[in-house]
């Protein structure tokens, strides 16, 4: 990890990208498939932000546990999915966290 690397515990950048995303209906749906095949079971979505691809899986029934790293992604999945029946849980999640 580069030495310059600090961690936005809010970072306005990245919420503003994934807001813009989340209207390209297209390519979150092409990410979906092309992904699905390979996705069975209970699934963890690793960095879900606020949920472009997890809302496919959601609709399409499949149980998902929902992650990211920073809690206010993890408080907005919380939020907006909270009355779909497979969404397991939403973790906050640091894979590079020794204890992981």
């Amino acid at each position: 990890m580069s030495e310059d690397f600090s961690f936005k515990a809010v970072d306005e950048e990245g919420m503003e990208t994934l807001e813009v995303v989340a209207e390209a209906e297209r390519f979150n749906s092409w990410m979906y498939n092309t992904i699905k095949p390979y996705c069975s079971g209970n699934v963890l979505e690793i960095g879900s932000g606020i949920g472009n691809i997890s809302e496919y899986f959601l609709n399409n029934k499949l149980d998902i546990s929902l992650s990211d790293l920073r809690d206010n992604y993890c408080e907005i999945l919380r939020k907006k999915y909270k009355d779909y029946p497979t969404l397991k849980q939403v973790i906050q999640l640091d894979i590079i966290d020794s204890d992981f």
